[in-house]
């Protein structure tokens, strides 16, 4: 049988086939002949060969490193400029009135001087002066290098020489590149640095970037040749390169943006240094962590400490009430001390019985953080009220009037309401509502205040009423009452006492926070309730309701006096003083008014 000789299966050609076999028979021929493919449009239409074009040569390297050279040349002018200031400096010095003095020191001590002046060649100098130097030993050494290469020693093709030498000066210019961040950054001009940093990472990277992006050019121009299979691998496959370029660009970044913020912190240059020359973001975390961040933490722990200063209560904090009597304004930690009914966590827990654990400190620390937001709060509205009356009690008794009466500030000439305004200002009073004739709204605090002690003073009246229709009182029966959940009469009047006690407790006594069971109950004593007699009953009703008015009034005068609008919370008095028969049961009971 004929054979086909050393061809390849796919040199093959349709001659081939009928030349070996016509040697054997043209029956066998033709029938091998008749096997044969037959030919196709793609076949007489052959596609041409793909059409190739070789990636540029990276250019960014070379303008970095004229950017580097110029950076140097216009350092080294600075150094020589300002040497020469020095020494203008120092020689005009020689002939003004400190000629005596530089006599004394010699040429030596006014040299040291005028090199030792700010701006002029300091300690940072020779510091300065070796990375200049490590420069200009590198680019040395890549002249060295570039020079070798070029002679071809090895007889490497054109573009394998090529590739060489363009990672040699890569390499080369990222060292440069870091030696002159550096330098920057010494001088302070950290914008400058920032800026050559973020082209050295594009220098670095742009052979990457031309060779991807030359790839796809390539594929463009040649996709019909590619099946849809290799089309859709070849794009994935550009699409995964891509993001490993743009996340090694991130990662350089984060590198030197590392390096310039140790750098910023204090951090040496030999750090810097290994700082650029990390692998790795983390890497390069590990190295300046010593630096990066040590003064924004120890600015962070003064701001700390001066919080807690401020928070100590110091002999200076001390107001005056319009009418000159001192009052004292603790520091919040202390008012909360103080106004807090929530005890400490471990005695807080047991008191309720609740076991240690993660939900229950939750728990814990939600109330405390609920007490503390309405704390702060209240202790805002208390202290500019002392505020507001300590600047009350520092203006003349004119303005005072007009403060209290807005709208007399009108019916006064213009050059009084003039001195007015100019007088009030200085206080610290804010005039605008003055001007507008209307007084100084209440703050929220001071509102819920009067509106739960008024509440407070018609539930006591409500209660009253509820008990002279009960046809028995007393410690037994009262008691024996109170136990019957059936007893609408009584389970009514406990409502009603249930609804005083907060307003009792926060506008009239200025309870704060969450009103323990201990609260409760010392509060619900002082109410008229069931279990007292009916001479009790009396008299525990009007102490109360002598309690809530005179609150009330000493409320409602206090912000009269200083200029706030009481509007509908104005208190209105319901009843008389305690009768004597009223006092005389109290003091029988022990109990103070």
């Amino acid at each position: 049988m004929a054979t086909l000789g050393t061809k390849n299966i796919s040199d093959v050609s349709r001659e081939d086939v009928v030349g070996a076999f016509a040697k054997q028979g043209n029956k066998k021929a033709l029938e091998m002949q008749k096997n044969a493919p037959t030919l196709n449009t793609t076949q007489l239409n052959p596609q041409g060969d793909m059409k190739l074009t070789p990636p540029p040569v990276p250019v960014q390297g070379a303008g970095l490193q004229g950017t580097i050279t110029a950076t140097q040349d216009a350092y080294t002018k600075k150094v020589q400029d300002q040497t020469n200031i020095d020494r203008a400096n120092f020689n005009t010095s020689r002939t003004d009135i400190q000629t005596l003095l530089a006599e004394l020191k010699g040429q030596t001590g006014l040299t040291n001087e005028a090199y030792a002046q700010k701006g002029g060649v300091d300690a940072v100098q020779t510091e300065l002066n070796d990375i200049n130097q490590k420069i200009l030993v590198e680019q040395q050494g890549l002249q060295r290098q570039i020079e070798k290469l070029e002679k071809n020693s090895r007889g490497m093709l054109q573009g394998g020489l090529q590739d060489q030498l363009e990672d040699v000066e890569r390499e080369s210019i990222r060292k440069q590149a870091d030696l002159s961040i550096i330098q920057m950054g010494v001088q302070g001009r950290y914008d400058s640095a920032k800026a050559i940093a973020d082209r050295a990472v594009s220098a670095y990277m742009e052979k990457q970037d031309l060779i991807l992006k030359t790839a796809m050019f390539n594929y463009t121009e040649n996709k019909e040749l590619f099946t849809t299979a290799e089309q859709r691998e070849f794009e994935t496959l550009a699409q995964n390169r891509q993001n490993e370029i743009d996340t090694q660009k991130a990662e350089k970044k984060s590198i030197y943006d590392l390096g310039l913020q140790a750098q910023l912190d204090g951090a040496p240059t030999s750090v810097i240094e290994s700082i650029f020359s990390a692998k790795t973001k983390e890497e390069a975390l590990q190295l300046g962590s010593q630096y990066i961040g040590a003064q924004d933490r120890a600015l962070k722990a003064e701001q700390i400490a001066s919080a807690r200063r401020a928070n100590q209560p110091t002999p200076n904090e001390v107001e005056y009430t319009y009418d000159g009597n001192n009052v004292s304004v603790p520091s919040f930690e202390s008012y909360k001390e103080t106004k807090s009914n929530i005890p400490k966590y471990d005695a807080w827990r047991v008191m309720l019985g609740l076991p240690n654990t993660i939900d229950v400190k939750k728990r814990y620390d939600d109330a405390v953080k609920k007490e503390e937001s309405t704390l702060k709060q209240k202790y805002q509205d208390e202290k500019e009220l002392v505020t507001r009356a300590s600047a009350v009690q520092k203006i003349s008794p004119l303005a005072r009037e007009v403060l209290q009466n807005p709208k007399g500030y009108f019916d006064l000439t213009p050059t009084k309401r003039g001195e007015i305004l100019t007088e009030l200002a200085n206080a610290g009073i804010d005039t605008g509502q003055l001007q507008s004739g209307k007084k100084q709204k209440l703050s929220a605090t001071q509102a819920d205040d009067l509106v739960q002690a008024q509440i407070a003073y018609q539930g006591v009246q409500n209660l009253k009423g509820m008990l002279d229709e009960l046809d028995q009182t007393g410690p037994v029966i009262g008691r024996l009452r109170e136990m019957n959940p059936y007893d609408p009469q009584v389970v009514a009047i406990m409502a009603e006492i249930n609804r005083i006690v907060p307003g009792l407790a926060r506008g009239v006594f200025k309870e704060v926070g969450v009103l323990t069971d201990t609260d409760i109950n010392r509060y619900t004593a002082t109410l008229a309730n069931p279990r007292a007699t009916p001479e009790q009953v009396m008299a525990l009703h009007e102490d109360t309701m002598k309690k809530i008015e005179q609150s009330l009034e000493i409320i409602e005068d206090t912000y009269s006096q200083l200029g706030y609008d009481l509007g509908t919370f104005e208190f209105k008095k319901q009843s008389n003083d305690v009768p004597q028969e009223a006092m005389d049961i109290l003091s029988k009971y022990g109990i103070n008014q």
